[in-house]
């Protein structure tokens, strides 16, 4: 997906100066919008990262590439997916996996508990009632408890 950024974000992202950009661009960088001269340049940053991937790749091979030079590319591509988690983050469009596991994980244990609870909430309700009663005060029983979670919100 990427985000749209400037020459100037795009060179911050990937730890490159301007004139690299423009020695990428001469071979072939994918640019997003161009309007000329003195006007503002924006790069796709995913088609960029993936850009710099195959071009790295694709010009002197994998077992080519100078290791120090492969070490640049690795940190140059860890650099732009952490500015995109971080967008990410910043227009709410992710969520930290350690509050996504503490939600589910209170959630699993309210679950868990309602459930164990059932029987002793409902069992004098049941007697002596016929499989169709009971069906019903069950399903109920159980609606209730999903309804609950369903309210739940991030």
């Amino acid at each position: 997906m990427g985000r749209i950024a400037s020459t100037l974000e795009l060179c911050e992202i990937f730890g490159i100066s301007r004139q690299t950009l423009h020695r990428w661009r001469a071979k072939g960088c994918p640019v997003h919008d161009d309007k000329g001269a003195g006007k503002l340049t924006t790069y796709n940053t995913a088609e960029v990262f993936a850009w710099r991937e195959m071009f790295s790749k694709s010009s002197l091979g994998e077992d080519k590439i100078p290791e120090r030079e492969r070490a640049q590319i690795r940190k140059d591509n860890a650099s732009a997916e952490k500015a995109e988690i971080e967008l990410e983050l910043l227009r709410r469009t992710a969520i930290p996996i350690d509050i996504v596991r503490a939600k589910l994980t209170k959630e699993y244990a309210e679950i868990r508990a309602n459930f164990v609870a059932m029987p002793g909430e409902i069992s004098a309700d049941l007697e002596l009632l016929e499989a169709p009663d009971i069906e019903e005060i069950l399903s109920s029983k159980v609606s209730e408890i999903l309804e609950a979670l369903a309210g739940d919100s991030w």
